[in-house]
């Protein structure tokens, strides 16, 4: 990888290394030369090793519980997940595109979104460019949850 990749700018080809760096200042132009500390692999793994030979790690019981809890993706539910639910029913689409389209998110989200789906059984797996199949009756839902006017918003694009 060179300069020009990361930075938009040549420049990587005059480096003498070890610590020998181009910087550039957010919202300028211009690179900076500029020197930084060397510090070879096997004097980070001395520096590691020493640091874990001095005593047995103490883990945050907290912190490891809410790393199991991410894992299994319990948490707070996006806020738009309802209407999002609402959408791929009502379209019979269970897609990223059409969330975001529908609902103005990033790609991310919409992902998270649809992976919620998925972890509760609403829509199946991702199959490349196939769309994904929705696993619950998709009449019986839209019966259960009418569209009404408290939880349609006025003025969407649906």
């Amino acid at each position: 990888m060179d300069s020009r990749t990361v930075l938009d700018m040549n420049g990587a080809d005059k480096l003498l290394g070890k610590g020998d760096m181009l910087f550039m200042r957010p919202g300028e132009e211009k690179l900076i030369r500029a020197q930084g500390a060397l510090v070879s692999d096997s004097e980070i793994e001395r520096i590691v090793n020493f640091i874990k030979s001095q005593a047995e790690p103490e883990y945050d019981e907290d912190i490891l519980q809410g790393q199991q809890k991410a894992a299994m993706g319990i948490g707070d539910k996006d806020e738009l997940y309802d209407e999002a639910v609402r959408i791929v029913m009502e379209t019979n689409q269970a897609s990223v595109s059409i969330l975001q389209r529908r609902l103005r998110l990033g790609y991310t989200r919409a992902a998270r979104i649809i992976d919620m789906m998925e972890q509760e059984g609403l829509v199946g797996p991702f199959e490349g460019s196939k769309p994904r199949r929705i696993l619950v009756d998709r009449q019986a839902w839209l019966r259960a949850n009418p569209l009404t006017p408290a939880n349609h918003k006025e003025g969407s694009n649906e």
